[in-house]
């Protein structure tokens, strides 16, 4: 479980990197011209180090627990968002 949870969160690492990577060269010009460069990577940095908190947490959490909490919680959201599709809300 804990190599599956890991490649998982690389994964999702590497395809947000190259998606962010692309999205600089296509736009990064704007962004630094706004923030200048200091403000966007301190926004890295702590984005980078709150994603090593969350990674590590959830495997640890996973070392003690099933996956079974996600399955009810992925049938809940989808009910409310059924409901509100139903009722006309969304």
């Amino acid at each position: 479980m804990r190599a599956a949870v890991e490649f998982s969160f690389v994964l999702g690492f590497l395809t947000l990197s190259a998606a962010t990577v692309y999205s600089l060269a296509s736009d990064g010009g704007g962004l630094f011209e706004q923030f200048g460069l200091l403000d966007p990577m301190i926004g890295l940095l702590f984005a980078f180090v709150a994603a090593v908190i969350a990674i590590r947490w959830m495997i640890a959490y996973l070392e003690r627990n099933s996956l079974a909490i996600f399955g009810w919680y992925r049938i809940a959201t989808a009910a409310a968002a059924a409901g509100l599709v139903i009722g006309g809300v969304i």
